[in-house]
């Protein structure tokens, strides 16, 4: 639980708080374990999960009912301000969003925390996967949590029971659509693993190997990437985004009309995303305030991880940062970060993976280390990783048949 002190800190540096419980990400799969009969396979995860108890609130709260079958779509990227702000791109998805349809994801607000979150209905703190990349604890180099480059076995790293699996292994039939390069990826393995994989390109095939998987009773997961993609090229108010988001509001509402009797269809987000200038990112390595005594730096220009040659000046460092940064940032020592809640009630080995410093970008901007970080990171127009409403508010839409 985010403690109220860093609350009214989060509001000042015009924050929100992640979301763990209630309206957010990781209550979607318990929910929808629920509506298809099956909440007491949360209990086995009960300590990091809430149980059976949170499964049937979270599909009461969320309007579910009791199903046969259920579609979760997933649209990377596609936070709900940013459907808000471009409904006319998206009238299906658009009639959806009513006063219960506003949740919340994780911190960072990025792709590879989000889905550990989605996928066992743990927070970071549980599942290790702290952000875009973090340093390995063991062997000090920085690993990709996305790619899984530079990461040991995903089962070793994250290492909690996977929804999907639980439901599998209960008897439930589950699908999960996708492209080919995902079906064995380590962020598959590592939170989406238990789920029989169809491969598919486009999104119109998605939609169609999740229409025919939902003859069969159970639930089918499909997972969007594009729009995502071309907000960090152009930017999610670009003309290219609408045409993205357009496209898949259509072949989403294509989804809904296939969908048999009794089925619930889920629509929503792993994070949302703004529009930065990537002539105003603040360079690490440049300014000796910053750059002393950093080992390396992880995450992503709006949520950094910042690890020391000597972690014991944390606080101090930390306290330098924010005299630098000002209201540019919200830093957070690692022991502060953990212990007020940021990540979620954490083990002691997802700690390991946390930096020594975390950062949090306010407003529109970013930071990195341009000697170490991937060069095209530095030129994205669409980012995200903060706590911004607009990164952090995701949609949490329903709609039954």
């Amino acid at each position: 639980m985010i403690s109220s002190e860093l609350e009214t800190r989060l509001q000042a540096y015009g924050f929100i708080s992640p979301g763990y419980h209630g309206h957010s990400l990781g209550s979607v799969l318990p929910a929808a374990a629920a509506a298809l009969g099956q909440p007491e396979v949360l209990d086995k995860v009960a300590a990091t999960t809430g149980g059976s108890d949170r499964a049937r609130s979270a599909a009461a709260a969320f309007g579910l009912g009791e199903v046969d079958r259920v579609c979760v779509v997933l649209i990377d990227g596609l936070g709900l301000h940013n459907l808000r702000d471009n409904a006319a791109s998206a009238p299906f998805l658009s009639s959806l969003v009513g006063d219960n349809t506003s949740g919340r994801t994780g911190f960072p607000s990025t792709t590879a925390t989000a889905m550990g979150l989605f996928g066992t209905g743990s927070s970071p703190g549980q599942t290790a996967m702290v952000g875009y990349s973090a340093q390995d604890p063991v062997s000090g180099v920085v690993g990709n949590f996305v790619s899984w480059k530079d990461l040991g076995q995903p089962t070793a790293i994250q290492r909690h029971p996977v929804i999907f699996e639980l439901l599998a292994n209960a008897g439930v039939q589950v699908t999960s659509v996708g492209l080919e390069r995902f079906a064995d990826s380590g962020m598959t393995q590592a939170a989406l693993r238990g789920a029989t994989y169809l491969r598919a390109s486009t999104l119109g095939e998605h939609v169609n190997a999740a229409a025919a998987a939902l003859n069969t009773p159970g639930l089918v997961h499909l997972y969007w990437g594009e729009v995502d993609k071309i907000g960090h090229h152009h930017g999610p108010t670009s003309s290219q985004w609408r045409r993205a988001l357009a496209h898949t509001d259509y072949e989403i509402s294509r989804l809904y009309q296939a969908l048999p009797p009794k089925t619930a269809l889920i629509v929503t987000a792993d994070h949302g995303m703004i529009t930065t200038d990537p002539k105003s990112l603040i360079d690490i390595s440049s300014n000796y305030a910053l750059s002393k005594g950093v080992r390396s730096v992880a995450g992503e220009p709006r949520a950094s991880h910042i690890y020391l040659n000597s972690p014991g000046s944390a606080i101090a460092t930390a306290k330098r940062w924010n005299e630098v940064l000002g209201d540019r940032a919200l830093v957070l020592a690692k022991e502060e970060a953990i212990g007020q809640g940021l990540f979620g009630t954490a083990t002691k080995y997802a700690k390991s993976w946390i930096g020594d410093l975390v950062v949090a970008m306010t407003g529109t901007g970013t930071i990195a280390d341009t000697t170490t970080a991937p060069p095209a990171s530095l030129k994205l127009l669409g980012v995200h990783g903060s706590l911004t409403p607009a990164e952090v508010e995701i949609p949490i839409l329903v709609v039954r048949t």
